[in-house]
């Protein structure tokens, strides 16, 4: 294979350098003709081509060449036959030429022409049949330019077209006979080419693109770069005057020899501009075919479809080859406007159904429609506003349907951005309020208003607050963040509304107020997400600092709106917060009454749940002296004058635990300074029983009044009972004013038994006192019979300096009424039991029959204990004598003993258990369970079984603990010491103290002393005189 490629090469070179002999050789030692030369040619080619050769040598060289297999369609690589290289070959042997036609070469007969063309001096134009193109498309004339003989070409020229071929017909490469003429420098044959129509702007193929001129920029060239450009100005002048006058064939022919279609004239206007103002569809249509630009502009910056639109021609055929609809001139007149100010109807019609823009605004802010209204064209004015509205109808409907294609092909279209539906409504409303995000930013993009209003005064802001989306582009463009609708609501108030908190987050963040308010009530945020129940709003408004009791115009607090709207979750959190919840409203209702009023079941319940705790708080907060809490309670809406079960306001403890600052705070705070308890106690009851003088001084002050209890008793004579000091009587005494009857006995009796001996033989100084010592012994028997058994004892105190079983003196019953009218009475507990206990235990009057007998302590059994707890029990509610038949009660009157009862025996428990060293834990004795049982037994009227309850929660609590049971026993007996009263009484062995009279009252004073009806019933009285 090898020596095979080496005869071939060898065969090459021999041609080559024209060795005929070696060649020889080579064939016979097997060489192909068919192998081509270093360039890619056929041997022939390079045979003819050849100058080592004379012209019988190239002709015997041929002969063997084509007789040793030389390929008889003689193509080289560049698809070129071999007799192309004639044509620069004058002194062609016309011997090889009839070879080849023997060989067959008439099938290349356009080359045959050509070979004859150039070769033979008479050839003879009319032999050449029909035009014919080698396999480069190169024609006669291409070969003629190229070979540059001028004769030739004319005489060619003398065949007609379909025989020679087109002038500007252009070969493989995109050239014409011209760029070959050029390019070989040819002027004479460049000039008569150009003078017969060729085409001096024709573009080679791509990626040269050149045209004549470009090839002949060259220094070598600089003559026919001359030539062609002052043709190319003559054409252009030529083409836009052809054009101007509508002289069609003209403009065809220009544009043929290359006239540029791009040409301007003295306004910049190109050919295609001039075509359209003169409204030459037939020129337009020419010109766009031959790639006339349709986005050029002249000096006023019109293109052609301007010019169309204002002749109303040629508008689709431009607007065809991809015209801009909204070019703007230097006015900023799009096409549609030059429609409009002729009146073009039609144009217009085509420019909008095309797509241009109906609201395009011109320098001068007009829009189309203006500009048509203005100049009286009323026809296109007509249609343009009938467009605008249906756009506009069409915008907010696509807005609201979230069709963002169509809201931009609208927007681009013309539509009004700020077009108003029914509400006022603009897109940017709408898009507001269905949430779409790039609905907004795409309105936003494109200019619409951000503090633009509906019919309610919403701006879009308020739209995306609600929403919850948006709100933050709107705002990047400006919208007011303080913006108020109809009703004076901020967009804080929306998010508020519709519980969106990162909306309300992000507002406060950039400034919102949190305390606008809004519409004619003045509400705030934090009333409105209060009203809806957004419980997340109302923390976050509470944590930047908004007060949880805020008032609106009427005066409602947050959970006001909480509890009319049943917001069960916002009420709850609110007085989480510290709401009060006895915060009163301009019309005077506190939540709870707002909630029941409205049937809001839920929050009133627990309204009322929250105020019976915070009350009962109050009372111990305020037992305990505790102000801070107080303070705290009352804030919160404790209410000032809270009752307890004995109907004791937090005024009552405060005054009888000497709390000055917190009677200050309550007075302050509004507590009623008379307020009764069950037993008819005021404050100043309390203050007197304390003695504390600075606070019955500020009761006074704030209108404390000087009454009675259902005892009897007065301020003044608790306090004389309870053996105060001068100052405290003589303070009660000094404040005037109508001081009831039975003070002025209290006062008397207790100034003369500090002057005088106790009732020894002298009387009392009648100057000194309204009634004699008799007649006022006969006046306390007869009303106090069995209360003074028991205040004129002693109290037993327990380890800790408490009173056990609470007695005081303080249960005298003379009172203004009883004084006054000297009438005497039963003794009744009620009144009495207001201040045998301490702290003051308010009880409910129990009517008692007269027992059959008397249970004394000389009648114990065995062990004693139950009959000392009856004992205890009956002196605990104040009842000396218990009929031994069962009565049932109310169950107030139940709740009032069963709490007395519990309440005294477990402090008895806790001083038996100081002294007997046991260790006791809080939780032995059950409270509770033994209120629970006494209540029953007492509702029941199984009054009798009580003693029992109360020994089963000793054995429970202290269980088989001798010591502890007889300690108990001594405490209940020494307790119960000073009943004996009731049997010295019986006696008349001896006479009860008297608190404030330090001595005994003698035996001998009391020889009359007997139990005699009074009025009908039971008592004691003086049946005669001392002294």
């Amino acid at each position: 294979m090898e020596g095979k490629m080496n005869l071939d090469w060898e065969l090459t070179k021999a041609v080559l350098d024209g060795d005929l002999g070696k060649a020889e050789s080579l064939f016979k030692g097997g060489a192909k003709a068919a192998y081509r030369d270093l360039y890619g040619r056929h041997l022939i080619y390079s045979t003819i081509e050849s100058n080592k050769l004379s012209a019988d040598d190239r002709l015997r060289m041929v002969q063997l060449l084509l007789n040793n297999g030389a390929d008889s369609e003689l193509d080289d690589i560049n698809k070129m036959v071999p007799l192309v290289g004639l044509a620069s070959n004058p002194s062609l042997d016309s011997r090889i030429l009839g070879i080849l036609i023997d060989k067959g070469i008439e099938k290349n007969l356009s080359v045959l022409g050509l070979s004859l063309m150039l070769t033979a001096e008479g050839f003879d134009p009319s032999n050449v049949k029909s035009i014919e193109y080698d396999t480069r498309d190169w024609n006669l004339l291409h070969y003629a330019a190229y070979n540059g003989k001028l004769n030739v070409v004319q005489e060619i020229f003398k065949l007609p077209i379909e025989k020679r071929g087109g002038i500007n017909d252009q070969n493989a490469i995109g050239w014409t006979p011209l760029h070959l003429a050029i390019s070989y420098n040819r002027k004479d044959m460049v000039g008569f080419l150009i003078d017969q129509g060729a085409n001096i702007g024709a573009k080679a193929n791509p990626p040269s693109n050149k045209t004549p001129l470009d090839l002949a920029n060259a220094p070598e060239r600089s003559e026919i770069a001359s030539l062609l450009r002052a043709k190319q100005s003559e054409y252009d002048n030529l083409l836009l005057t052809a054009v101007h006058n509508g002289d069609i064939s003209k403009v065809t022919d220009l544009l043929n020899r290359g006239a540029n279609i791009e040409a301007k004239g003295t306004k910049n206007e190109t050919s295609l501009c001039v075509a359209s103002n003169i409204g030459r569809s037939d020129i337009i249509e020419l010109l766009l075919s031959k790639g006339a630009s349709v986005n050029v502009r002249d000096i006023d910056g019109k293109t052609p479809l301007h010019y169309a639109a204002f002749t109303g021609k040629g508008v689709e055929l431009i607007l065809s080859k991809g015209a801009s609809i909204e070019a703007k001139d230097k006015n900023g007149w799009t096409p549609l406007h030059y429609a409009a100010w002729q009146n073009r109807l039609n144009a217009a019609r085509l420019l909008v159904d095309k797509g241009a823009n109906i609201g395009a605004k011109g320098n001068d802010g007009k829009v189309p429609l203006i500009v048509a209204s203005e100049t009286g064209k009323v026809e296109v004015a007509n249609f343009l506003r009938s467009k605008q509205s249906e756009y506009d109808n069409l915008l907010l409907t696509a807005v609201h349907n979230g069709d963002i294609s169509k809201v931009t092909d609208l927007l681009n279209r013309g539509a009004n951005i700020e077009a108003k539906g029914t509400k006022n409504q603009t897109p940017l409303c709408v898009a507001s309020n269905i949430g779409k995000l790039d609905m907004i930013q795409l309105l936003l993009g494109n200019g619409a208003k951000v503090n633009v209003q509906d019919i309610d005064g919403k701006t879009p802001l308020h739209y995306a607050a609600l929403i919850g989306k948006g709100v933050e582009l709107i705002l990047s463009k400006g919208a007011s963040i303080e913006a108020k609708d109809s009703n004076k609501c901020t967009p804080l108030h929306c998010a508020a509304l519709e519980g969106q908190l990162n909306v309300a987050e992000f507002l406060i963040a950039k400034g919102a107020n949190i305390n606008e308010t809004c519409n004619t009530d003045l509400r705030k945020p934090i009333h409105i997400a209060a009203m809806k129940g957004n419980k997340d709003i109302i923390d976050l408004l509470i944590s930047k600092g908004v007060n949880v009791d805020d008032t609106s115009k009427s005066g409602w607090t947050p959970l006001h709106y909480a509890a009319w709207q049943n917001r069960l979750n916002a009420a709850r959190l609110l007085v989480d917060k510290g709401a009060n919840i006895g915060a009163k409203g301009n019309d005077g209702k506190v939540p709870l009454i707002v909630a029941s009023e409205t049937g809001k079941v839920e929050v009133a319940n627990f309204l009322r749940s929250k105020q019976s705790e915070y009350d009962n708080l109050l009372l111990t907060a305020v037992h305990n002296g505790d102000i801070s809490k107080v303070t705290d309670l009352l804030n919160r809406g404790a209410n000032v004058n809270a009752r307890d079960v004995y109907a004791w306001t937090p005024l009552h403890y405060a005054a009888q635990e000497k709390k000055l600052d917190i009677v200050n705070l309550l007075l302050y705070k509004g507590a009623d300074v008379n307020a009764k308890s069950y037993g008819d106690v005021t404050p100043l009851h309390c203050a007197a029983w304390a003695g504390d003088i600075d606070i019955m001084e500020k009761l006074f002050n704030k209108g404390a009044v000087r009454s009675s209890d259902k005892g009897g008793d007065t301020p003044l004579g608790i306090a004389m009972k309870r053996n105060f000091s001068k100052s405290v009587i003589n303070f009660l005494w000094g404040k005037g004013g109508n001081v009831p009857y039975g003070d002025g006995v209290y006062y008397t009796w207790y100034y003369n038994a500090r002057i005088y001996s106790s009732l020894r033989k002298h009387d009392l100084r009648r100057d000194r006192a309204p009634r004699t010592k008799r007649e006022v012994y006969t006046f306390l028997a007869g009303q106090h019979t069995s209360l003074h058994d028991e205040v004129m004892t002693e109290p037993l105190l327990d380890g800790g300096g408490n009173i056990i079983g609470a007695e005081s003196s303080d249960n005298d019953q003379m009172g203004y009424n009883k004084a006054k009218s000297k009438a005497s009475k039963s003794s009744s507990w009620i009144g009495a039991s207001q201040f045998i206990s301490y702290p003051f235990r308010p009880a409910i009057d129990m009517k008692h029959s007269q027992p059959s007998k008397a249970i004394t302590a000389q009648g114990i059994d065995t062990s004693g204990t139950l009959l000392l707890l009856d004992i205890f029990i009956r002196k605990i509610t104040g009842q000396k004598y218990i009929s031994t038949t069962d009565q049932p009660m109310t169950l107030l009157e139940a709740r009032g003993y069963a709490l007395n009862i519990t309440t005294e025996f477990k402090k008895v428990l806790k001083d038996t258990a100081k002294r007997s060293g046991v260790l006791v834990n809080e939780s032995s004795f059950n409270y509770f369970k033994t209120y629970q049982a006494i209540e029953g037994k007492m509702i029941s009227g199984e009054l009798s079984k009580i003693p029992t309850i109360l020994y089963s929660a000793i054995e429970e609590a202290y269980p088989k603990n001798e010591k502890f049971l007889s300690i108990l026993k001594g405490n209940i007996e020494r307790m119960l010491d000073r009943q004996k009263v009731v049997n010295c009484v019986r006696s008349s062995n001896q006479v009860p103290n008297i608190v404030g009279v330090s001595d005994k009252i003698p035996l001998s004073s009391l020889n009359n002393i007997a139990i005699e009806p009074v009025n009908g019933k039971k008592g004691v009285t003086f049946a005669g005189r001392v002294g």
